[in-house]
C-alpha cells in the first residue's frame, strides 16, 4: 500500500510538472451607444506560468525518494520476515525434539524407577528418605518436561505468528 501511494504521488508530481495555460476570450463593442455602425472588438489570451520548463521538480524528486523508500522498506520487511520465520522454525525443532526426547526415553524409566521405589519401600527395603528424594527428583524431571511443554507451544505460537496461519501442534 505504501509503494502503491508512493507511486501515485510521484504520477502527480509528474502531472504538475507542465505548464496550465490558461485561454481567454474578450468580447468588446466600441462606439456610440446608439450608434448602430459600432464595432466588435474579440480578444483573445493565452497565459503560461514561469519558468516554463523547471516546474516542481523539488516535489517530483521528493516523491521519488519516497517511492523507493517504500520499496527499499518493503524489501527490509520481507527480509526481515524470513528470518524471523527462520527463527520460529528452529526454535520450534529444537523444542520437538526435548518433547519427543522426554516422552520417548525419560519419562517411562521415570515411571519404572518411581515403581520400583514404591515396591522397594513397601518391602521395607528401602528408608523413607531414599524414597523422597527419589520422588524429589521425580517432580523435578516433570517440572522440566513441561517446560519443555511449554518452550514447544511457546515456539508453535511464534511460527504461527510470524507466519499467520494456525498449525497443528504434534503432540
Amino acid at each position: 500500500a505504501a509503494i502503491a501511494e508512493a507511486r501515485a504521488q510521484v504520477e502527480l508530481a509528474d502531472r504538475e510538472e507542465w505548464p496550465a495555460p490558461v485561454v481567454g476570450v474578450q468580447l468588446a463593442r466600441e462606439g456610440a451607444a446608439r450608434e448602430n455602425a459600432a464595432s466588435y472588438v474579440m480578444l483573445g489570451t493565452l497565459a503560461v506560468t514561469l519558468p516554463i520548463w523547471q516546474r516542481n521538480q523539488g516535489e517530483r524528486a521528493r516523491a521519488r525518494v519516497d517511492e523507493e523508500v517504500a520499496r527499499v522498506e518493503e524489501s527490509a520487511s520481507g527480509r526481515a520476515l524470513r528470518v524471523r520465520i527462520a527463527r520460529a522454525h528452529a526454535e520450534l525443532s529444537y523444542a520437538t525434539q526435548r518433547v519427543a526426547l522426554f516422552a520417548s526415553s525419560v519419562a517411562p524409566s521415570l515411571e519404572d524407577s518411581l515403581a520400583l521405589l514404591r515396591r522397594g519401600f513397601d518391602a521395607g527395603e528401602l528408608p523413607l528418605l531414599t524414597v523422597a528424594v527419589a520422588r524429589e527428583r521425580f517432580l523435578d524431571a516433570q517440572r522440566d518436561a513441561l517446560d519443555s511443554y511449554a518452550d514447544y507451544y511457546r515456539a508453535l505460537a511464534d511460527l504461527e505468528l510470524a507466519m499467520g496461519v494456525e498449525l497443528p501442534a504434534a503432540t
